[in-house]
């Protein structure tokens, strides 16, 4: 895999951000319209599934790269899937194995 070299545009992550939020804001600091827009800009080696994958709690060790924000930070603030189901903040929030259901869990 291509390393990803730090972006020039940053944001401030808010506390208990989830990844998918952080990476939303950056594609507006960028000027970008849409995340997708965004994604296409950033050299990730797999954009075919970038966008579900952040939110279901994936891409963080590629999010961590490029903006230089803990990546332990940013896996405690998002949900991720296990074998046991879905995990928050080191609590198992939901044993459902339905990703698009826990995906939308704790949204603002």
């Amino acid at each position: 895999m291509t390393e990803l070299p730090p972006i020039a545009l940053r944001v401030r992550p808010a506390p208990f951000e989830p990844t998918w939020a952080l990476f939303n804001r950056l594609a507006l600091r960028h000027g970008c319209e849409s995340r997708s827009e965004f994604a296409r800009q950033v050299s990730f080696t797999d954009r075919r599934h970038l966008i579900r994958d952040l939110e279901c709690g994936r891409n963080q060790p590629d999010i961590a790269r490029l903006t230089g924000f803990p990546l332990e930070t940013l896996v405690r603030n998002s949900i991720t899937h296990t074998d046991d189901g879905s995990v928050l903040a080191g609590e198992l929030v939901s044993r459902s194995g339905n990703m698009a259901m826990t995906c939308n869990f704790a949204r603002i």
